[in-house]
């Protein structure tokens, strides 16, 4: 049931105001948004700031840009004994692979003349996807799926982790070295784009007395003391402002767990983790992920094989209409 349905039925445009609009956004498809957003993750950089101060740098001012990163990897890889700075974890999901091709100006989708089509095929997207590449050509990465990333991180095989908030846990829990995170790195003058992870909460009952009680239910969930329980038991983000500044609410749980905070941070540069629509939608995302394992492996460049990915895709999804 659309959430304006809901609302113009039950009420709550005062509880819908409380959200920042990018997350209302989240479940917008086209005519209004179908749900609210509930758990919410997005990647932060996680880091060993124990080579940080060996490295005789500031372990408190990791870098924020993608340069900046560049410029301090070899001191940081002198100070590891020579082990990889980079390690970026992901699967077939393409989640990390957004994250470059967005924040270094591209786009995983896009809509032209009434009808979607990928745009992996710009020279925004073969840039982000090219940055990732080079570090794991170098050896500066390693190259790795969520299920051997991981543990290598809290190995200390490597010196930083891109990985979900969600994960900020179970690493905290099992690392012996100093933790800490930052926000995902910005390239050049482009804005930092993030897909969110997680889940939204929707109504499907057609019942009115069901409807008005699921509603009630969804509200109370991301309400203040939803959001506070949830946080605090399983680590994804809050999505009502200034709850980690209030005592009542995340004020203690964020002040002994300041990685969160990165998280919240990047709320502003969250955006709708990209489903490829139509029926033949997994299949496009699989072109996707075969696209980024060649350029990771240097079978190809990032610019040819996301072109030849591209040319597969819109193929799939060709004939999926969009607004715009």
């Amino acid at each position: 049931m659309p959430v304006s349905d809901l609302v113009a039925a039950y009420g709550g445009e005062d509880y819908l105001a409380t959200f920042p609009q990018n997350v209302i956004d989240l479940t917008d498809l086209g005519s209004g948004p179908i749900g609210i957003a509930y758990s919410l993750s997005n990647p932060v950089v996680y880091y060993n700031a124990d080579v940080f101060t060996a490295a005789g740098l500031d372990p408190s001012a990791a870098p924020t840009t993608w340069e900046g990163w560049q410029e301090i990897e070899p001191a940081l890889s002198e100070a590891s004994g020579g082990k990889p700075v980079f390690n970026f974890g992901y699967g077939s999901d393409n989640w990390i692979l957004q994250a470059f091709v967005e924040s270094a100006g591209g786009r995983m989708l896009v809509c032209e003349n009434g009808e979607y089509r990928t745009g992996l095929d710009s020279a925004e997207a073969a840039a982000g996807l090219q940055a990732w590449a080079d570090t794991v050509l170098s050896g500066q990465s390693i190259n790795a799926g969520y299920n051997d990333a991981t543990p290598a991180f809290i190995a200390g095989e490597t010196v930083t982790y891109t990985y979900s908030i969600a994960g900020r846990g179970n690493i905290q829990d099992q690392v012996a070295y100093d933790l800490r995170a930052t926000t995902f790195p910005q390239f050049g003058e482009n804005p930092v784009r993030i897909p969110g992870g997680g889940n939204f909460l929707t109504v499907f009952a057609t019942d009115p007395a069901q409807q008005e009680a699921a509603w009630k239910w969804v509200q109370f969930l991301t309400s203040p003391e939803g959001f506070t329980a949830w946080t605090e038991g399983l680590g994804y983000v809050p999505l009502l402002p200034n709850l980690t500044e209030d005592p009542a609410y995340l004020a203690d749980f964020v002040a002994a767990n300041p990685i969160e905070q990165v998280a919240i941070d990047q709320l502003g540069s969250v955006v709708r983790w990209t489903s490829f629509p139509g029926p033949n939608g997994l299949a496009a995302g699989e072109a996707a992920f075969r696209a980024t394992q060649a350029a990771l492996s240097g079978e190809q460049t990032a610019a040819d094989a996301l072109a030849a990915a591209a040319e597969e895709i819109n193929t799939l999804i060709a004939g999926q209409a969009c607004a715009g």
